[in-house]
């Protein structure tokens, strides 16, 4: 079994891991024990009909018109 010591900043290398792995730190009776945190898929970019179709289903509505906000926008106290 290979030992290893925590550094003053609390971390552990280990040696068979990539940078950024995630791992829950599960308390056991004989200490502790880790367990890899599962990457989750990486999202794919909507495709350009995607993304329109998404553009419009979503528009912006505005709740005032735009003279109303412009007079908002520009006053000063």
């Amino acid at each position: 079994m290979k030992t290893v010591t925590v550094d003053p900043q609390h971390r552990i290398r280990i040696g068979e891991c990539a940078p950024h792995t995630k791992f829950w730190l599960i308390p056991d009776e004989k200490g502790f024990r880790l367990q890899r945190i599962p990457t989750p898929e990486p999202k794919r970019r909507p495709s350009k009909e995607e993304a329109i179709k998404l553009i419009e289903k979503h528009r912006v509505k505005l709740s005032a018109g735009w003279e109303e906000i412009r007079r908002t926008t520009r006053e000063i106290d």
